[in-house]
């Protein structure tokens, strides 16, 4: 009887409160008339010749062993488009670009990349189901196609294969181009906007035996003894590799963790070095690293490792030093998206802004890399001065950042040794640039709109 009443009386407090709700604002969840959202004003970019208008932009570039192309992976930015790609090669002494062909309209491209040897281009092709391939994730079915160069004509790519993996991205062969490295969805999901979400990991293809084998279980749970996720993966940043010498693979990407067990907090840029045979692994946290391997992007027989993303350097294989820096990171070292170094060590691709340094994703709204604001640098020597206590440098990196050895410091100008500060513009490195190795020169990179590209015999 007492429930009963309880019952009636929450019952007639709600259907006064809904008498009245009339009378009341209709702010954030009161409900009632919705004020129409403005027209948005016309796409420039959604037409069939934008022009000059910047439609597409780079978000990664490959070289040919040859050491005279790039592969590119043109992204579109029109209105609603998510990972929308385009695959290109640029011919660097030409200047030249051509669209490669059998791309598919209502389709996307990612991530392509040469094999060892010049003769496959590799990547992850996805059908789009929403226009602008919206709700996509960059994640698609590995592909090829066979690759014959020709000097300075033009290069001439065969037909597309598909091949049987699904859900994939940042694909790379490895060295004796055996095997495929790659990201593919662990667990996956999907919400009622479209948009994909999972637990992503790392995972090698073998094409002559049609084999797939899961690269880091160590890392996931196992239900034989109970051991906890030592990590989960949101977004990859790096295709998978190995060093050349085979004992360790090395990757990068958004680490998204809950359990307070879990070694890597949640929602971190890290990179992991795992050594198969030995079956250990450990993090690196990446965000703004500007010395040692920080986010490593390959490795160069001759040179070391290639790094970033709060500069792009040269790291020494066995001491793990930086031997060469070529971008000025500024106040707010995170400009560095991607890089390739060539086979014949000259020439650095390099790009930059072009993907969220938070999250890894490269959306649509990409008008930040051309917005010139000004920002304070160090010029000439700087001095590096440790913070006072932990919590001082929490308040500045966050506690993971401040728990790795070394740990984050503040970085002054050395006025004794004519250190000074200067204003110049922000973005004051270009988006997509070839760095000579040699002299540190900058040759920035132009890019056209795919609409206005022709394509290869």
């Amino acid at each position: 009887m007492l429930t009963t009443l309880k019952h009636s009386a929450l019952l007639s407090v709600a259907l006064w409160l809904a008498a009245c709700a009339p009378a009341i604002p209709r702010m954030g969840n009161f409900g009632g008339a919705q004020v129409p959202a403005p027209p948005l004003p016309p796409d420039s970019c959604d037409v069939a010749d934008p022009g000059n208008q910047v439609c597409w932009f780079p978000v990664q570039a490959r070289f040919h062993p040859d050491g005279q192309r790039l592969v590119v992976n043109l992204c579109s930015s029109k209105r609603g488009a998510e990972y929308d790609c385009r695959m290109v090669e640029h011919h660097i002494a030409q200047q030249k670009w051509i669209l490669i062909p059998g791309q598919e309209p209502g389709k996307s491209y990612f991530y392509p990349s040469y094999s060892r040897d010049g003769k496959t281009l590799l990547f992850s092709a996805a059908h789009c189901e929403q226009k602008g391939c919206g709700g996509n994730g960059g994640y698609g079915q590995l592909a090829t196609m066979a690759v014959q160069t020709r000097g300075e004509q033009a290069t001439e790519y065969g037909a597309l294969k598909l091949l049987p993996v699904s859900g994939t991205t940042r694909a790379a062969f490895t060295e004796d181009d055996k095997t495929i490295l790659y990201w593919r969805m662990r667990t996956a999901g999907r919400t009622v906007s479209g948009r994909s979400f999972g637990s992503i990991s790392v995972y090698a293809y073998q094409p002559a035996t049609d084999e797939e084998t899961h690269l880091i279980p160590a890392l996931y749970p196992d239900p034989k003894t109970g051991n906890y996720a030592r990590a989960d993966f949101v977004s990859a940043f790096t295709a998978p590799r190995f060093t050349l010498d085979g004992a360790t693979l090395y990757f990068c990407g958004m680490g998204s963790n809950t359990s307070e067990k879990k070694p890597v907090p949640s929602w971190n840029p890290i990179c992991v070095d795992y050594a198969p045979k030995k079956n250990t692994f450990s993090f690196r946290y990446t965000d703004r690293a500007t010395k040692g391997l920080g986010r490593t992007y390959t490795q160069h027989p001759t040179l070391g490792f290639l790094a970033g993303p709060g500069n792009v350097r040269l790291v020494d294989a066995k001491t793990l030093a930086n031997t060469v820096e070529y971008l000025d990171p500024g106040p707010d070292p995170s400009q560095l998206s991607d890089a390739d170094i060539s086979r014949q060590g000259d020439s650095i691709a390099v790009l930059a802004r072009t993907i969220s340094p938070n999250d890894g994703r490269h959306g649509p709204e990409r008008r930040h890399l051309f917005k010139i604001d000004r920002q304070t640098v160090i010029v000439g020597p700087r001095k590096e001065v440790p913070f006072e206590s932990d919590k001082e440098c929490e308040r500045f990196w966050g506690a993971f950042a401040c728990r790795t050895d070394p740990k984050p410091v503040r970085v002054f100008p050395d006025e004794a040794k004519g250190g000074t500060l200067k204003v110049i513009p922000e973005h004051s490195f270009p988006v997509f640039a070839l760095v000579s190795v040699a002299t540190k020169q900058v040759f920035p990179i132009y890019w056209p709109n795919v609409e206005a590209l022709g394509r290869a015999p």
